[in-house]
């Protein structure tokens, strides 16, 4: 399985884009694979190292978004990501999913992505990270396990293709966006809001360990879990682990900076359109 891409730089600070066509050589699917999608039909975020694409089919919104770095997957499968949906484009969603649903101790997948080969990462995915929650749609709201239906109609998967990056697919009925808007025209395009929520550390900001003064600084994620960098993140092997970070070559300043980005909540703004 592959994703063809064709690069297109964007320019940072950037919220409108150009809607993407939908074009297809297949029907859309949420399975997490992406395989629909032909070349040319998704675009790059230079900024945020994603892959984004949109498109209307069947009376329904289809998304992928590919998240190529490490550090935006371990915060999308740790501590959670929204994607939302405003209609109104007053900057606040109307509807919402929220994946992965926070597990009992305030996580998703504890200690963050495994590394290794493909297959394990996706075991491990399956094992862990299996529900996700609707809020504010006009019916089927609730917690829900990957797979299994909704009464919204929304569909989600979630896997990692072959170059063990993250893939996130949504099928969104069209009727469940336009019901939100009480009155007026049915709206051509809505912005669509990704949110990647930062990691909370035991140790760093607060939790016993300063910034420069050493140790793994991976201790806790939102809830507990694995010291050191053994979670990977998601990424390919590093070949190194946290206690390693102390060794040779040791940057307490970069590590630091590394850090702080971990905590910090990204926010991916998108202009997406509704027209077939």
């Amino acid at each position: 399985m592959r994703i063809l891409t064709r690069i297109l730089p964007l320019a940072l600070g950037v919220t409108a884009l150009t809607p993407v066509l939908g074009q297809t050589t297949t029907a859309h699917k949420a399975d997490g694979t992406a395989d629909e999608w032909p070349s040319g039909s998704l675009q790059a975020d230079t900024v945020n190292h994603i892959l984004f694409g949109s498109a209307v089919e069947a009376g329904k919104l289809h998304v992928v978004i590919e998240f190529r770095d490490p550090m935006l997957q371990g915060k999308a499968l740790r501590a959670g990501m929204e994607l939302g949906f405003d209609t109104e484009h007053r900057g606040k969603p109307v509807a919402s999913i929220h994946f992965p649903e926070p597990a009992e101790g305030g996580q998703g997948m504890a200690g963050g992505p495994p590394r290794g080969d493909v297959e394990a990462m996706r075991l491990m995915l399956m094992l862990q990270v299996k529900t996700y929650s609707l809020r504010k749609f006009p019916r089927g709201n609730g917690a829900y396990t990957l797979g299994n239906p909704n009464d919204a109609g929304v569909e989600l998967g979630i896997d990692y293709n072959d170059r063990r990056q993250l893939v996130y697919e949504a099928s969104i009925p069209l009727e469940s966006l336009h019901a939100r808007k009480a009155e007026g025209p049915v709206p051509d395009s809505l912005d669509l809001l990704i949110t990647l929520k930062g990691i909370e550390m035991q140790g760093f900001g607060g939790g016993g360990m300063a910034p420069g003064s050493g140790g793994s600084g991976f201790s806790g994620g939102r809830g507990g879990g694995g010291r050191g960098r053994s979670g990977g993140f998601g990424g390919p092997p590093s070949g190194r682990s946290g206690g390693n970070m102390q060794g040779g070559g040791y940057d307490p300043a970069r590590r630091d900076e590394m850090m702080r980005k971990m905590q910090e909540t990204v926010r991916i703004p998108r202009k997406v359109s509704l027209k077939s």
